[in-house]
């Protein structure tokens, strides 16, 4: 069964098909090599996902279920959808089609649903990875099974320095500020903007190492030029 925004589609009747592409759109570039058959490709890329819902709504009263239904699919930005056997991934998409309640009559409550990823990910819920100094430095490892993600990083540091190094393999983050023990440093990979004890400070990121990066697929040593505690928190995603 799917739901939208953690509510259940069998509320308003019955879904008689679901279609999901094992992978998102694919968008190819090639180039055409002179006198030479066929062509070089230049890249390979993954486009938007799109998720179609068939269902015949209850027949107690199509007019009042079409509105509800319609209340539940009216959003702006991308809402989570999930399916009974994808325990544990979640998808966000929006309605792209519309549905008249004309259709709905005539059709004798049968409708499709059609929703857009433009995230095509997948997601599992956040994770949480704690790192703790031990005295003589800071540094911890991060496995991802799935697809590069950005981590969320809430540093408390235990003491004062004038500037912090985060270190992910050849990538580093470099925040100049003033910095004492008990200060919270916030930095978000994905929005790429770092939070000094709650305030946004984009003045404090070094232009010479302004790397808000990604976890790869694998183990990810971070290291932390400060002894402080760390959580990390992030989300497997997959194609």
């Amino acid at each position: 069964m799917i739901s939208v925004k953690g509510v259940s589609l069998r509320n308003y009747g019955k879904v008689t098909g679901i279609t999901r592409n094992i992978l998102p759109s694919i968008l190819v570039t090639t180039r055409k090599l002179p006198r030479a058959i066929g062509s070089q490709l230049v890249r390979k890329e993954y486009d938007m996902r799109r998720i179609i819902v068939t269902m015949i709504l209850k027949d107690e009263n199509l007019e009042q279920l079409a509105e509800e239904l319609a209340e539940l699919l009216d959003f702006e930005e991308p809402e989570a959808i999930e399916f009974e056997d994808q325990p544990n991934r979640v998808y966000y998409g929006t309605l792209e089609t519309e549905i008249s309640k004309e259709d709905v009559l005539e059709n004798m409550g049968r409708i499709t649903l059609n929703f857009l990823c433009p995230d095509p990910h997948k997601y599992e819920p956040e994770t949480v990875h704690r790192i703790e100094h031990d005295g003589t430095q800071t540094q911890g490892t991060v496995i991802i099974e799935g697809k590069d993600t950005p981590p969320h990083m809430f540093i408390t540091l235990q003491e004062s320095v004038t500037d912090l190094l985060i270190t992910n393999a050849d990538k580093e983050l470099r925040i100049i500020y003033n910095l004492a023990a008990g200060d919270v440093v916030e930095v978000d990979c994905k929005t790429r903007k770092v939070f000094i004890n709650g305030i946004l400070q984009m003045t404090s990121v070094d232009l010479k190492r302004p790397n808000f990066f990604l976890l790869k697929k694998g183990a990810n040593l971070l290291t932390f030029s400060a002894l402080s505690n760390v959580e990390v928190k992030y989300r497997q995603r997959w194609l």
